[in-house]
């Protein structure tokens, strides 16, 4: 959603089109940070304490990521919020309002995971350790690898936009170039990032065939019935002829086959070409 924000170009400052800007934007990019979070708790409830029960939790995750957004974007006045450096949100001049908002509750989400995935790691190199079934521990062992890959999807996404607005607290009045695209480009991945980590698992990978070759799976059927679908449909022809045509010799399709010869006199073999 914060995304969307990213497609308005507001006409004035603090018009209407920009406070909604910059409203978008304070809600939705940390309500996507804190719901990292909330899958990490998640992860930890189910494999430490073996918590088979955690959708109790999800009122608790609704509040938490989408109520402290909300508060925090609500805390700012309207004169902190308008246009500078090409979007609306806080002002530069507001500097320390950002990392309130932001930046704060984005450094202990860090290390909150980083803690999190830390004791999981540690607590599936242990599983790992006592498993013997070569499946199991190749499912294990990617999982393994995927938790360690969650907290350095935000250590990726947001160091540039951290460094960024330091150095825009420290030097107000000079930004560097570099390091805004630097902070919209990767930024701007944590979605793509956060597909790639939590949804690319082994179940999902293999459907993405079925999904995405679909079409070609249905030109391969057609050509099956246009080539070898012929020849099975002359096969079957030729089985059910044989067994209208009592002077064929033939034995039903049904009836037992006694000996080689009775094979050798019997319809015709079913084609493989299906």
């Amino acid at each position: 959603m914060s995304a969307i924000g990213d497609f308005i170009s507001p006409p004035e400052d603090r018009c209407g089109p920009c406070m909604f800007q910059a409203y978008l934007v304070s809600i939705f990019n940390l309500a996507s940070v804190l719901w990292t979070a909330c899958i990490g708790h998640c992860l930890y409830r189910a494999v430490r304490h073996h918590d088979m029960d955690v959708q109790r939790f999800e009122i608790r995750y609704h509040i938490f990521a989408w109520g402290l957004p909300l508060i925090l974007a609500l805390i700012p006045s309207n004169g902190m919020y308008g246009y500078d450096n090409g979007a609306c949100w806080i002002l530069e001049k507001y500097a320390y309002m950002r990392f309130i908002q932001f930046y704060i509750p984005l450094i202990f989400v860090i290390i909150f995971n980083a803690m999190i995935y830390s004791q999981l790691i540690a607590s599936l190199r242990v599983v790992l350790g006592s498993t013997e079934n070569q499946e199991t521990r190749e499912r294990d062992m990617e999982a393994f690898w995927r938790m360690g890959l969650y907290p350095v999807v935000l250590v990726i996404c947001w160091f540039f936009p951290i460094i960024n607005r330091l150095h825009n607290f420290a030097n107000p009045d000079g930004p560097v170039y570099e390091l805004y695209m630097l902070h919209r480009v990767f930024a701007s991945c944590q979605g793509l990032f956060n597909c790639l980590v939590y949804g690319m698992n082994r179940t999902v990978r293999e459907k993405l065939p079925e999904v995405f070759c679909c079409r070609s799976s249905s030109a391969d059927d057609d050509t099956d019935e246009g080539g070898g679908g012929i020849q099975m449909a002359q096969a079957r022809a030729a089985a059910s002829a044989s067994d209208r045509d009592p002077e064929s010799g033939s034995k039903p399709a049904d009836a037992p086959e006694d000996s080689d010869g009775d094979r050798a006199r019997g319809s015709a073999p079913a084609s493989d070409a299906v």
